[in-house]
């Protein structure tokens, strides 16, 4: 099979993914999964904290823009595989995200209508965090 193999095209041959032998997790988007995890716990931990200040409608407001955008990385993968040319798909996905945290912060008031705009920001930095210490951690 080694002799036979070498004859065949470069594009025959099997590759092995880099990702063969991690977990599960790990191979079916774990990083968008990871950074839906954390920023649904920041959502928790901000309405909390926030409203235990003083600042209910705050904390509201910066949650539901980190819930928004806590599906971020999942919806780009599937973007990525949906046939879709990327950049389409990537604008479409963060301009729905965007109004819809806009929607919600104009329903909690205008003076907090920019507020779920910085949670969806957050959540995008998490998701970012998440994705350079899975790449780190596979070097």
């Amino acid at each position: 099979m080694g002799a036979d193999a070498s004859r065949r095209p470069a594009s025959s041959r099997a590759v092995t993914s880099p990702l063969a032998g991690r977990p599960r997790e790990a191979r079916v988007g774990g990083a968008g999964w990871s950074a839906a995890k954390g920023s649904l716990a920041a959502a928790g931990l901000s309405a909390l904290a926030l409203s235990l200040i003083g600042q209910p409608r705050f904390g509201l407001a910066f949650a539901a823009g980190l819930v928004v955008g806590a599906f971020s990385g999942t919806l780009a993968l599937r973007a990525l595989h949906s046939g879709f040319p990327f950049r389409m798909a990537s604008m479409a996905r963060l301009a729905i995200q965007s109004a819809l945290a806009l929607g919600i912060g104009y329903m909690l008031g205008l003076d907090v209508i920019w507020v779920p705009v910085l949670g969806l920001v957050g959540s995008n930095v998490i998701l970012g965090a998440v994705a350079v210490r899975g790449t780190l951690a596979t070097r």
